[in-house]
C-alpha cells in the first residue's frame, strides 16, 4: 500500500508541475500538449487512488474480522472461567458449571468435545434406568453420547 501511495503522490506532483508551466508556454500547440499530458497524469492518479482505496477497504475488513475474533476469544475466556473439569461418571470427563455463592442453580454439564471447540453445549439426560444412565450432547456438530453403569462398567461412545 505504501508503494501505491508513493506513486499517487509522485503522479499528483507531476500533474502540478505540468500545470504550473502551462502559462509560460507561448504557442497554443504547446499548451494543448501540456493539457493532454495533465489529463493522462490525472487519469493515472485516479486509477492509483482507486487502487489505494481498494487496499484500504480490504485492510478495514481484515481489521473488523480480527476485532471480532478477539472479542470471541475474550468472551470464551470469560465463559471458560465458569467451568471446571470433573467426572460426570467414573472415566467420563465433562465440564461442570461452577456454582455461585449458595445459589440454587441446576447442575449443568458441558460436553468436553464441544468445550474444546469453544462451544457451550449442555449435556441432556437421554435415559436413566437405575443401573444404566445415558447423557447426550444436543449440538448438531457433535451428538456424542455418554453412558455409564452398563454391565457394571462405565463407557463412552466416541464422538461422531
Amino acid at each position: 500500500m505504501i508503494t501505491e501511495i508513493s506513486s499517487l503522490i509522485a503522479s499528483t506532483k507531476a500533474a502540478y508541475d505540468i500545470a504550473k508551466g502551462i502559462n509560460s508556454l507561448k504557442s497554443q500547440v504547446d499548451r494543448n500538449e501540456s493539457i493532454s499530458k495533465i489529463l493522462e497524469v490525472l487519469l493515472s492518479v485516479q486509477t492509483q487512488a482507486l487502487s489505494v482505496n481498494a487496499v484500504a477497504q480490504k485492510l478495514q475488513e481484515e481489521k473488523s474480522d480480527l476485532t471480532k475474533k478477539i472479542m470471541e476469544f475474550e468472551n470464551w475466556a470469560q465463559t471458560k472461567s465458569n467451568y471446571e473439569l470433573k467426572e460426570l461418571a467414573p472415566g467420563i470427563p465433562a465440564y461442570l458449571r461452577k456454582k455461585s455463592g449458595g445459589s440454587e442453580e441446576p447442575t449443568l454439564w458441558v460436553c468436553p468435545y464441544c468445550y474444546n471447540k469453544k462451544q457451550e453445549s449442555f449435556l441432556q439426560l437421554e435415559y436413566n434406568y437405575g443401573t444404566s444412565i445415558s447423557y447426550f450432547c444436543p449440538s448438531r456438530d457433535c451428538k456424542t453420547s455418554f453412558r455409564y453403569g452398563v454391565p457394571g462398567r462405565g463407557h463412552k461412545s466416541p464422538p461422531r
